[in-house]
C-alpha cells in the first residue's frame, strides 16, 4: 500500500520522519499516516493493472475483498489505521455515538450545511470509537477529573473567579463545563489562571503553562485542572467510547478507529466549537483513566478487542529468524510494520512505515524476519 501523510500544525516534524527513514530538512509538520479506504484519503494500492485507491479496489469485489460478513454489515472498509505523531497538543474533543452521528448528519444536510464548511459538526454518518496504542512516551488528557480533584486544584490556584465558577457548579460537571466554556472574558481567565499557576511545581500546573504557550488565550488551556492527566509507555494503550473528552499532548501512537470524521471539538483549537452539540454528546461521569489491556493469543499475539463491530488490533513482536502464518476469519486486514525487517510472501519487504492489505479470500499470509508486526482487522 502506498499510504498519504496529513501535515497537520500539530504535527512534529521528526517523530513520523524518524520512524520512515525520512530526511525532513524544512522541518515540516508530519502528523498522521492514513492506511485506509476513507473517501478523503484513501490508500493506492498495487494491482496488475497499475495503482488503484483502496476504496475502489474494494468496491470492485466486496465480498473477496472484505469478507462476506464485513460485505453484508458494512458494505466497505469500516476502520481507518494511522499511525499518529504529536509534536504539539491536539485539541480538546469527543465523538459522537451512532444515533447522535446519523442524526446530526441527516440533520446538518437537512439544513443545507456544505460538507466541507467551517461550522459542520457532522462529515458522514458513523460513530468513532477509536483505540491508541502508544510507540513511546505518550501524554494525553483523558476524561473528567472529579468534582472534589477540581475543587481541590481551584483552591490551590486562588483564582477567585474560577473558584466561583467551581463552587456555583453545586457539584455538578456538567454545569461546570458549560460555565467555563462559555465564560465571556477567556483570555483574563486563562491569564490570571497561568499566573497563579506559575512556580506551583507540579504537574498539572506545568501542563496548563505548556498550553498556555501553544494556545495563548485559549480556554481550553485550563484542561488540566478539570481532566485526567494520562502518561502512556510504550506499548500502553487507551480505548475511547463515545462521549469521551480527550486531548492527545504529544507523542508517537497507533490510532485504529471506526471509519469516521466526526469530531466535536472543545478548546486548543482555531476550528468551529458548537459548545450545545458538545454537551449533548458528552458523557459528564467522572472517571479515573484506565489502560486497555490485550488477551494472549497464539504465535505471541497480543489481541486489543474492544467492544465495537468495526475493528480490533493485535500486535506481533517477531524475534529473529521467525516465520508467522497469519490465519485469519472471514474478514481483510491490514498489516503494519513499525520495527526491524519483515518479508511477506516471500516477495514484499516491510520496514518500518510500510503495510500491506491482505484480502478477506487470500488465505493464510506466511512472515519472516525480525521486527514489530500490528495488525488492524474486522472482529
Amino acid at each position: 500500500m502506498k499510504n498519504s501523510v496529513q501535515h497537520y500544525s500539530w504535527g512534529s516534524p521528526s517523530l513520523l520522519p524518524g520512524l520512515l527513514g525520512i530526511r525532513n530538512p524544512e522541518a515540516k509538520p508530519w502528523a498522521e499516516l492514513w492506511m485506509g479506504a476513507h473517501p478523503r484519503n484513501p490508500s493506492m494500492v498495487e494491482t496488475e493493472s497499475g495503482p488503484v485507491p483502496l476504496n475502489d479496489f474494494i468496491a470492485r469485489d466486496p465480498v473477496g475483498r472484505l469478507g462476506k460478513g464485513p460485505a453484508e454489515r458494512f458494505g466497505a472498509l469500516p476502520f481507518l489505521f494511522k499511525i499518529l505523531a504529536a509534536g504539539r497538543p491536539l485539541s480538546i474533543q469527543a465523538h459522537p455515538g451512532k444515533e447522535a452521528a446519523l442524526n446530526g448528519f441527516a440533520r446538518e444536510n437537512a439544513a443545507g450545511i456544505p460538507l466541507g464548511a467551517f461550522e459542520r459538526n457532522y462529515r458522514d454518518k458513523m460513530h468513532k470509537p477509536e483505540i491508541l496504542l502508544a510507540l513511546g512516551d505518550f501524554s494525553a488528557l483523558l476524561g473528567f477529573r472529579s468534582m472534589d480533584e477540581i475543587r481541590h486544584y481551584a483552591d490551590v490556584l486562588g483564582v477567585s473567579v474560577y473558584g466561583r465558577l467551581v463552587t456555583e457548579a453545586r457539584g455538578d460537571l456538567k454545569t461546570f463545563f458549560r460555565a467555563l466554556m462559555s465564560f465571556p472574558e477567556p483570555g483574563k481567565l486563562i491569564a490570571d489562571i497561568c499566573s497563579a499557576a506559575r512556580g506551583q511545581g507540579e504537574g498539572t500546573f506545568e501542563w496548563v503553562l505548556r498550553l498556555e504557550e501553544a494556545y495563548p488565550g485559549d480556554i481550553g488551556v485550563a484542561a488540566p485542572l478539570y481532566m485526567n492527566i494520562l502518561e502512556l509507555r510504550e506499548g500502553e494503550a487507551i480505548y475511547l467510547d463515545a462521549g469521551k473528552i480527550h486531548a492527545y499532548l504529544g507523542g508517537l501512537g497507533i490510532e485504529l478507529m471506526a471509519n469516521s470524521d466526526n469530531v466535536l471539538r472543545g478548546g486548543l483549537t482555531s476550528k468551529h466549537i458548537d459548545l450545545e452539540e458538545l454537551c449533548a454528546v458528552l458523557d459528564f461521569s467522572a472517571s479515573n483513566p484506565e489502560l486497555f489491556s490485550p488477551f494472549r493469543g497464539g504465535n505471541g499475539e497480543r489481541i486489543y478487542r474492544p467492544p465495537v463491530d468495526e475493528f480490533m488490533l493485535s500486535r506481533f513482536d517477531l524475534p529473529e529468524g521467525a516465520s508467522l502464518d497469519l490465519e485469519h476469519p472471514d474478514s481483510c486486514e491490514i498489516l503494519l510494520c513499525t520495527g526491524g525487517r519483515l518479508r511477506a510472501e516471500g516477495v514484499f519487504d516491510l520496514g518500518p512505515g510500510d503495510s500491506l492489505f491482505v484480502t478477506a479470500d487470500h488465505g493464510p499470509c506466511t512472515l519472516e524476519g525480525e521486527g514489530t508486526l500490528f495488525r488492524a482487522a474486522v472482529p
